[in-house]
């Protein structure tokens, strides 16, 4: 049964996710030709991230065709369009909006398990690994990871409008622990591009051993 991950967005985007395993549709030729050489593994994610794509476009009306990849492998989104992807080894989804709505969309997948401790040193900003320390033992590492699926969905979100590259020291998360939401606090340098007294917030839901994590720039 998919997901509905649009509970973490704002009604003007538009969502579709499916299990990686059970992605239902076809490629492209150009599509499957740029993935041609690819394991098995990331073909099947290549495949079910398109899939979603356009069936996220087709709810806002676009008509459907090929998504060709950037050269940054990134998907190439149609000209007045913005739009996320995000995928875990289980899921995957896709998020789209008009540019006449939103300048940005973040969104990621994480699976939990796989942000251990041996990582929040890497990841995790002083303040952030008291507030995860401060938690009950067994509920600390599923806090880290929303803490760095956000952070993974604050760069998608904003990467293409800074100029500077943003690290995982250059946003404070700040997560509502019963609200579903959480609070995103960036450095000077990263926000200087951005407008000022901007405040980023994001959604966020944990769900078969993942966390789903997005936001907006309005």
């Amino acid at each position: 049964m998919p997901l509905n991950v649009q509970s973490l967005f704002p009604d003007c985007v538009a969502t579709a996710s499916c299990l990686i395993a059970a992605a239902d549709g076809e490629l492209y030729p150009e599509e499957s030709a740029s993935i041609a050489h690819a394991v098995a593994k990331r073909q099947q994610e290549f495949r079910a991230g398109r899939i979603c794509a356009r069936q996220a476009l087709q709810h806002l009306g676009c008509s459907p065709g090929p998504l060709a990849r950037q050269q940054d492998g990134a998907i190439a989104w149609p000209e007045d369009i913005v739009g996320a992807l995000a995928h875990n080894e289980t899921w995957c989804a896709a998020a789209v909006a008009r540019r006449s709505d939103l300048a940005g969309i973040g969104f990621d997948i994480e699976t939990v398990a796989r942000v251990g401790p041996n990582l929040w040193r890497r990841i995790l900003t002083e303040e952030e690994r008291g507030w995860v320390a401060s938690l009950p033992e067994d509920q600390a590492q599923q806090w880290a990871a929303l803490i760095f699926s956000a952070k993974e969905a604050v760069y998608k979100c904003v990467a293409g409008l800074v100029h500077c590259r943003i690290g995982f020291m250059d946003a404070v998360i700040s997560p509502e622990t019963r609200g579903g939401v959480f609070a995103v606090t960036l450095s000077a340098q990263s926000a200087a591009d951005l407008p000022e007294g901007l405040r980023l917030q994001g959604r966020y839901r944990f769900h078969d051993g993942a966390i789903f994590t997005g936001l907006v720039l309005a």
